[in-house]
């Protein structure tokens, strides 16, 4: 039994090149799926829609910002190799009582597809924003590897297990 419950992100930051980016105040990290296809016929009772193990769709991410400036363009300048790292402090309560803090990192590779300038407006943020095409994900939790998704070289790892580990030996 678990002896913590996960309660909230205390705090975080985004780095790529070791640089802080000046992000907005809330960033979602990349929504991955499986790519998946319609199994039916004969002794299915209906239509299944059914994953394709370590076959995913494509991740598109979109980074706000929180000007259009510096951030934008070290992003833009990798273009093809961008590298995000997401650290924050996260907290859960005791079950015995009070509470911890924990580590979460989160790694993001991917490409540039584009970019939106924000719009202008006195006294207010920019609201612009990077998108990546993801490639490499990676998450852990007080050090410890719970996600690793690499779409160029075939991995996919949850808590450690490679999840792709039969069906690379069979080709």
């Amino acid at each position: 039994m678990n002896a913590e419950i996960p309660d909230k992100v205390i705090a975080y930051n985004i780095y790529t090149n070791g640089v802080k980016l000046g992000v907005t105040g809330k960033v979602d990290t990349p929504e991955f799926k499986m790519k998946t296809s319609t199994m039916s016929g004969a002794g299915v009772g209906g239509e299944i829609e059914v994953p394709t193990l370590g076959q995913w769709e494509k991740t598109e991410h979109e980074i706000p910002l929180t000007l259009l400036g510096e951030d934008l363009a070290e992003l833009l300048q990798q273009g093809m190799d961008v590298q995000l790292i997401y650290r924050g402090a996260t907290q859960c309560a005791l079950k015995s009582g009070g509470f911890a803090t924990k580590q979460l990192r989160i790694v993001e590779g991917g490409i540039v597809k584009g970019f939106k300038g924000g719009s202008l407006e006195a006294g207010s943020q920019m609201e612009a924003s990077v998108t990546l095409e993801t490639v490499r994900y990676k998450m852990e939790n007080a050090g410890e590897e719970l996600i690793a998704i690499d779409k160029l070289n075939n991995i996919y790892r949850v808590k450690g297990k490679d999840m792709l580990a039969e069906l690379n030996k069979m080709i």
